[in-house]
């Protein structure tokens, strides 16, 4: 009698599937990887473009522009080397969107740069370099505050200076709504919910004084109820307090 044994030949695996199969545990390791940072890391460095010194105490003001960070603005101040960093996290179901990040030169002016992040992304750089010359006889300033009882209603407070040789004549404000006032501290409403740029500018009739200064406003944003605390700061020439 004949007997017959059968072996269970091992199946070959093509090359290609191993190399398709390596490439696929890669991808979820990384995506894990991703996964256990639940925020973007946003640093940059300011420096003085006319003398190349980085800047300290520098205001840096934050807004995400996507569905899924609704209202979400934050202000900064960069350290003694010029830096400054902040954490911005992931909301579920994150979307592609927009960082913005503003700052104030030292003539007032509003200088603002951009960067588009999507999910998955750990880190994005945004620096800058700010314009500063000789100071006019006056410098425009300004802090805001809402209404206790209406946060669409904003005052807005003029802390501008002048020199001894100079004086103030004229406010003109830009509330970043199509809006606008003349007074020295006007109380504006406005008619929705955003992050709008207010700025001010101001004069004197003897042309002694030109200066302006431009602030984001959150307008709306935070309804604090009967269990919930608040309040506003002005930073000092520092940023510490």
């Amino acid at each position: 009698m004949n007997t017959f044994e059968f072996y269970n030949q091992p199946k070959k695996v093509k090359p290609m599937k191993k190399l398709l199969a390596l490439l696929f545990l890669m991808t979820m390791a990384v995506s894990m990887a991703f996964a256990q940072q639940d925020y973007v890391t946003l640093t940059g460095h300011v420096i003085n473009q006319e003398t190349g010194i980085p800047v300290a105490g520098q205001p840096m003001f934050i807004s995400v522009d996507s569905i899924n960070f609704p209202g979400y603005t934050n202000q900064v101040f960069t350290d003694s080397s010029g830096f400054y960093t902040d954490q911005i996290p992931y909301m579920d179901g994150v979307t592609q969107g927009q960082i913005v990040v503003s700052t104030i030169d030292c003539n007032g002016q509003m200088v603002s740069n951009t960067a588009g992040f999507y999910p998955g992304m750990q880190q994005i750089t945004i620096d800058f370099n700010i314009y500063c010359n000789a100071a006019s006889g006056c410098q425009a300033s300004f802090f805001y505050q809402p209404a206790s009882n209406d946060m669409l209603s904003i005052a807005f407070i003029d802390q501008s200076t002048f020199m001894p040789d100079a004086g103030i004549d004229n406010w003109y404000w830009d509330f970043g709504d199509g809006n606008y006032s003349s007074e020295q501290n006007p109380i504006h409403s406005y008619s929705e919910s955003g992050l709008y740029n207010a700025c001010l500018y101001i004069s004197s009739d003897d042309s002694s004084c030109y200066s302006n200064f431009c602030l984001p406003v959150d307008a709306g944003f935070f309804q604090p109820d009967s269990c919930m605390n608040y309040f506003w700061y002005t930073a000092d020439s520092t940023g510490n307090g």
